[in-house]
Order: structure tokens, then C-alpha cells, then sequence
């Protein structure tokens, strides 16, 4: 009502600010009678304010809330405190645009000042992904390093196992009885034709023991051979990786010194070439959340460990009892499901194929993780379970992760280390 009185067929004369602050004043004149609008702008204290001729308050939009400025109607209008003045603090930077007009070389200034530090920001952030790339790179190939030599350690013991083999081959006239878990032949490999002891398996009969020992002097020939092509491969791809940290750690302090002055085509340049020789040593791009969101969130919501044995065979392990339950889910029929038998412990879990069957060498693998990843004592042998999923039914009311087994397979299993140990550093995240 105070502003229709007052404005109503008024016409607005000047628009200024005042005190160089975010103050705007309106002079409204009308016939011979004149008033001022005065809007204080300043965030969550704004107000605006009538004025007469005299300066003085006719009224306000609400109460203001200054404790330094005693504003009634009828007394003289005060303006706030003016801000603190940053102008003797300012950076060259700061001072270059204080200086500029505001009529748009101000605004084009802050853009251009803008982009260069999102430049320089990336930049620095591509230098930063290449330092982690070439640490992913150094740490994968050490892996695959330990696991294939100590798979070529292990394929060492090819010809002792082929050996045993032949020894037993020559006592049938002196089978040992049944349940037995040596037994002592003549080492005619041996000039004095010592006797020795050979280790049996009392789970099996001879002959499968027998049979036990060639097929696994024959596996780890296997091994061996692919443990020295692919450490062949390995020790060729070290020796460009390390050639190539030689040439990024050149290429990365010229990076670092063009950027501080600003050089950001000469840096673009060098992280281009430090790229392309990346490509050429084989290093792998670096794996971020950013460049496959969707494969990250997948691999966190993985209720398993995975590994891999040497012929390439995946093996996933539960991480818990609601790590068990899930992958009741996620099997197929026909997938191997492994346990220790009457002991607690992770669910092993052997993918397959339609109509395919586990390897030996996959069994007695998943076998060993199963033992590892068990609570079952450390002891020389245990029994393992092992089933297709489909013979498994979960009971009503039945805690989380237990399940009945209605028909299974039992495996021996002892406990070897070095094969455990090959098998661990197979894992992949």
C-alpha cells in the first residue's frame, strides 16, 4: 500500500548504486513530489527500502536485522558497512582482471583463465593414470612370473614321479595289502640297487597308483613345457616394460616442467608418444571405474574369489555362508560344486560347459582350495565332496548356506603347499 501511495503514476529519473557495493537506488519523480527505492542486494539480508526527499525512512519490505544501523521510519536512511576492502591482497592473476572493464574482456579473461587450469588439471590427471598404468602393468607381471615359476618348480618333480612309476611296475610279484600307504621296492635306476620307499594312496588300489604316478609325471611335463614358453613371453614383455618406465620417466619429467610454465601442446605431445610406446611394450590399459563402470560394479558385487589353474580352467571360491547362498543361485545344473565333507567352509564352484566334464587336474585343484578355505584342522588328508549343483536342495528353515546333498563323489586331497600356492597367485580381482 506504502509503494502504490508513493509510485503509482510515478516515473522512474536515475538508476545508480551506491557505495560501490550491491546497492541500487531508484529516483522516482512525480509532478513535484520525488522518492527513492532502495534495494540492498546483499544474499540472505536482502531489503529494500522507501525514501523521501530527505533521505529519511518512509518504510521497509521487512525489519532489518543490522545490529550496526538503527533503521526506524522518520530516520535518516544508513547504508550497511561497506565490504572489506581485498584490493591490497589481490594476486597478479586477480589484479590483471580488477583492472579489466566489465563490458566483457573481464568475463573473457575468467573464461580463458578457466580453461587453461581445466587443461592443466587434465593433464595432470593423464600423467597420473599413466604413472598407475605402468604400476598395474609392473604388479600383474609379477605375478604371472611367480605363478609359472613356481609352476616350473613343481614340473621338477616330472621325472622322480615318472620314476615311481616304473618301480612299481616291477612289484607285482610283492603287491603291498590293501589300505596300504608305502611300500618298499629295489631301485634298479641305482648302481647298488638300494631299496626305497614309494608313497601310496591307501584310498586306491595298486594298479590306480600306479597309474596315479605316470599321469601325474605326464601333467607336469605338460607343465613344464608351457611354464617355459610362457616365462620365455613373460621375460621378453619384462624387458620392454622396464625399457619402456626408462623412456616414461624421461618423458615425464619434460612433461612436468612444460606444464609449469604453461607448454601444454609440448605436454599433449609427450603423452601422446609415451602412449604409442606404451602400446608397443604391451602394457594393458589401465583399468578405472571411470572407463567401465559397469564392469567395476559388477566384479564388487561378486560373491566369489576366481582362479585359474595352468590349463586354463576357471575355479570360484564363496567368501561366506551368504557368499554360499548366492551361488546356489548363480550355478547351472551342471556345474561342480565342492566341500569339505562334515566340516565348515567355502562353497568351490568349477563352471562348465553343456556336457562337459572336469579335468583331474581341475578336480584335484578346486579340491585344494576347497581344504584351504576350509575350517578343517591342518592335517595330511581329508575327504572332499564333490557334485553337479543340481544334486543340491536347500530344507525349509535350513540356516544361510547350508544345503543336502543327495548324491555325491569323494575326493583325497593332502595338503600341497606348492601347488596351493600357484593356485593363489592365480586369483584375479
Amino acid at each position: 500500500m506504502l509503494l502504490r501511495k508513493h509510485l503509482k503514476g510515478a516515473r522512474l529519473k536515475t538508476i545508480h548504486t551506491l557505495a560501490a557495493d550491491r546497492i541500487l537506488c531508484l529516483a522516482f519523480l512525480r509532478g513535484d513530489d520525488s522518492c527513492e527505492l532502495v534495494l540492498e542486494l546483499t544474499g540472505r539480508h536482502s531489503n529494500f527500502f522507501l525514501l523521501n526527499p530527505e533521505k529519511n525512512l518512509l518504510g521497509a519490505w521487512r525489519k532489518d536485522g543490522s545490529q550496526l544501523r538503527q533503521l526506524q521510519n522518520g530516520s535518516p536512511y544508513q547504508a550497511p558497512p561497506a565490504p572489506p576492502d581485498y584490493s591490497q591482497n589481490l594476486t597478479p592473476i586477480e589484479a590483471q582482471i580488477a583492472e579489466l572493464p566489465a563490458d566483457g574482456h573481464r568475463s573473457d579473461l575468467i573464461w580463458r583463465i578457466w580453461e587453461a587450469d581445466l587443461l592443466h588439471s587434465r593433464l595432470k590427471t593423464q600423467m597420473q593414470q599413466m604413472d598407475q598404468r605402468l604400476k598395474q602393468g609392473q604388479k600383474a607381471l609379477a605375478r604371472k612370473l611367480l605363478y609359472w615359476e613356481t609352476a616350473l618348480k613343481r614340473a621338477e618333480a616330472a621325472p622322480q614321479l615318472q620314476r615311481a612309476g616304473e618301480l612299481l611296475q616291477g612289484a607285482w610279484n610283492h603287491l603291498p595289502a590293501p589300505g596300504a600307504s608305502s611300500i618298499w621296492v629295489i631301485d634298479y635306476f641305482h648302481p647298488e640297487q638300494i631299496e626305497v620307499e614309494i608313497p601310496l594312496d591307501p584310498a586306491l588300489g595298486f594298479q590306480a597308483n600306479l597309474a596315479r604316478y605316470f599321469r601325474q609325471a605326464q601333467r607336469l611335463e605338460k607343465t613344464q613345457v608351457q611354464a617355459e614358453s610362457q616365462l620365455l613371453q613373460l621375460w621378453q614383455t619384462q624387458t620392454s616394460l622396464e625399457a619402456w618406465a626408462i623412456e616414461w620417466s624421461q618423458i615425464r619429467a619434460k612433461c612436468l616442467e612444460a606444464l609449469a610454465l604453461g607448454e601444454f601442446e609440448s605436454v599433449k605431445n609427450g603423452l601422446n608418444q609415451a602412449e604409442l610406446a606404451a602400446s608397443a611394450a604391451g602394457l594393458a590399459p589401465l583399468q578405472s571405474s571411470e572407463q567401465n563402470p559397469r564392469r567395476m560394479r559388477e566384479k564388487a558385487a561378486r560373491p566369489w574369489r576366481e582362479y585359474h589353474t595352468p590349463q586354463g580352467a576357471i575355479i570360484r571360491v564363496g567368501k561366506g555362508a551368504e557368499s554360499n547362498e548366492k551361488l546356489l543361485k548363480l550355478a547351472r545344473g551342471q556345474d561342480i560344486w565342492l566341500h569339505t565333507r562334515n566340516w565348515p567352509g567355502s562353497y568351490v564352484w568349477i563352471p562348465l560347459q553343456k556336457n562337459e566334464q572336469p579335468s583331474p587336474e581341475t578336480l584335484r585343484a578346486a579340491a585344494l582350495l576347497a581344504l584351504h578355505f576350509s575350517q578343517l584342522p591342518n592335517e595330511n588328508k581329508a575327504e572332499i565332496m564333490y557334485t553337479p549343483f543340481k544334486f543340491l536342495q536347500k530344507q525349509r528353515k535350513a540356516k544361510t548356506g547350508e544345503v543336502s546333498v543327495r548324491q555325491f563323489k569323494s575326493l583325497i586331497v593332502s595338503h600341497d603347499q606348492a601347488s596351493l600356492a600357484g593356485l593363489l597367485t592365480s586369483k584375479s580381482e
